[in-house]
């Protein structure tokens, strides 16, 4: 009968937009949650760039803090060198020159006695 064949097809037309609605539906879910996820990304890769600059802006401080602090030690460590190596020197000068000058009493004792 043509009723039972208008129901049909009219049954067949919903089913097919039935269809088409969740298809659509879930196509455009899925496009909203890929621009989520996007939005998601791209505000913590900010964050995280915003947190890893003001760690480095905190780090600069104690970085110039610390190479000033080695800077100095490695120059205390010349000059301690230096000195260090300037009293090994006089020591021995003083050394050479009180050798030469007991030489010259003895010599001069010994002159004064008649040893010589």
């Amino acid at each position: 009968s043509v009723e039972a064949l208008i129901e049909q097809r009219y049954a067949a037309a919903v089913a097919i937009q039935a269809a088409w609605r969740r298809c659509s539906a879930r196509r455009m879910r899925q496009q909203r949650m890929a621009f989520v996820n996007l939005l998601t990304r791209v505000g913590l890769g900010h964050a995280t760039r915003r947190g890893l600059a003001r760690c480095q802006q905190a780090a600069v401080p104690l970085q110039r803090a610390f190479r000033g602090f080695a800077s100095q030690q490695r120059l205390h460590r010349r000059e301690q060198g230096a000195l260090a190596f300037q009293k090994a020197l006089r020591g021995w000068q003083r050394r050479g020159l009180f050798t030469r000058q007991r030489a010259a009493s003895c010599r001069l004792a010994a002159l004064w006695r008649g040893f010589a």
